[in-house]
């Protein structure tokens, strides 16, 4: 029996494209992704998604700038300069703290406050996908599969229909159509680890992508004398050729970017969270709206609404069929390639 499993880098950059649906908004929506793209100046971003890595480093700097503007606001204190005089414990405040912008409940109940929701919102889409990058890492199958689980309602919430499609297909698998066997099959062997270290685990298709990347590279390279002969022997050596690109790599000194230089990292982080909190976006102001006065429509409760009250995934357990994808509008595109190399190095 073979079992057909989406790849988690995919599932990975399509979350990235779910944070980008929802959270761009307005460059004049205080606090919004565009918002900060344009006060760091990040020119490459595009709402397509369409370049990972850059959009990966972007997501991560604004998980920093974010996280640490709520610890402001919630240990009220005016910069990361000041003092913490208080006498509670790490425990207790990592406790209080997720209940006010993780959880939230109590807040979201009375708040009328669109960027207050539409940051807290932001902040747990952040600290979701950060935690994804790293059980993907550390090889944590099992947390990989709990993410595909957490992020169903948000791939509703923001339609994308194939995904969500994909999501609940593979939980309905692991819970009731595939044997124990079958299922610690699916949940343990999803990554790879090409550098023998911790902490360096790679989704098994992105390393799949990386030898197209390579195979696609060669075979273009060989012109009129491409035979079927030719494409089958080379494939069979695409590692062999991947470990002499890293060795030369390595001995000419030559290094990989992703946009901005680590130097930049920490300016842009700093400048962001610096207008988070002088915009006050982690504290509740009733009546604050996003730009023209517009609502902040959070895709989590867009999701449950559609499962609850739109009976989604109960159709679809009865149907089971995946629903195709428009290839305008959800298929990556031969433009949608990320640099593996970067990727796989790392």
């Amino acid at each position: 029996m073979n079992i057909v499993v989406l790849g988690d880098f995919h599932f990975l950059w399509e979350v990235v494209k779910c944070i980008l649906l929802a959270f761009c908004s307005s460059s004049l929506s205080t606090g919004s992704l565009s918002f900060l793209k344009d006060l760091v100046d990040r020119k490459p971003l595009d709402g397509r998604g369409t370049n990972f890595n850059v959009l990966d480093e972007f997501l991560h700097h604004v998980h920093s700038a974010s996280l640490t503007a709520a610890l402001l606001t919630h240990l009220q204190m005016a910069s990361t300069a000041d003092d913490y005089r208080a006498e509670d414990s790490i425990e207790d405040i990592a406790k209080s703290f997720l209940r006010a912008f993780v959880w939230k409940k109590k807040q979201e109940s009375t708040a009328d406050d669109s960027i207050y929701s539409l940051s807290t919102s932001l902040l747990y889409h952040l600290m979701l996908y950060v935690d994804l990058r790293q059980s993907i890492r550390y090889k944590n199958g099992a947390a990989i599969i709990a993410h595909w689980r957490y992020w169903l309602p948000t791939l509703l919430g923001t339609g994308r229909s194939q995904y969500s499609s994909e999501a609940a297909n593979l939980l309905a698998n692991l819970a009731s159509d595939w044997s124990e066997e079958m299922a610690a099959l699916a949940t343990n062997n999803r990554t790879v680890n090409l550098h023998g270290r911790e902490g360096h685990g790679k989704p098994i298709d992105m390393l799949v992508e990386h030898y197209n990347k390579i195979l696609k590279t060669v075979l273009k390279r060989s012109g009129g004398h491409l035979s079927c002969k030719h494409a089958k022997e080379v494939s069979l050596a695409i590692p062999l050729l991947d470990e002499a690109r890293r060795f030369c790599r390595e001995l000419f000194g030559t290094k990989q970017t992703v946009g901005h230089t680590s130097p930049s990292a920490e300016k842009d982080i700093r400048i962001m969270m610096d207008r988070l909190v002088q915009g006050n976006v982690f504290g509740v102001v009733p009546g604050r709206r996003l730009f023209l006065g517009s609502k902040f429509e959070d895709p989590v409760t867009k999701g449950f609404q559609k499962i609850t009250e739109g009976k989604w995934l109960e159709q679809f357990l009865q149907k089971r069929n995946i629903l195709e994808c428009d290839a305008d509008t959800q298929a990556n595109t031969d433009d949608d390639v990320p640099d593996t190399d970067v990727l796989i190095d790392e």
